[in-house]
């Protein structure tokens, strides 16, 4: 798995860095838009943590498809949540 910088438009990971000079970092958590359904959307959040993660997705969500955040309950939402956490998987290191 490569590191890409913040600045990339296809995957939002974090920027590699410390740890031992030569290995990547160990990003365990990953979601793509794809895996919520969202065919068209090549985001992919990855993060070492799955709460990071499910920030991530609920970041772009609410930047990039609007049309699924805007105007829902509270309750909606925290389905929203648990879909994103329900989604999320480990990947193999």
């Amino acid at each position: 798995m490569s590191c890409l910088g913040a600045g990339t438009t296809d995957y939002a990971r974090p920027v590699c860095g410390g740890g031992t000079p030569g290995k990547e970092a160990v990003m365990p958590y990953r979601l793509a838009c794809k895996d919520l359904g969202l065919a068209e959307c090549d985001f992919v959040a990855e993060a070492k943590k799955l709460r990071k993660v499910e920030e991530m997705m609920l970041a772009h969500a609410r930047d990039n498809h609007p049309e699924i955040i805007a105007g829902i309950s509270f309750e909606d939402y925290k389905a929203l949540e648990h879909r994103i956490e329900a989604a999320a998987h480990e990947v193999a290191v």
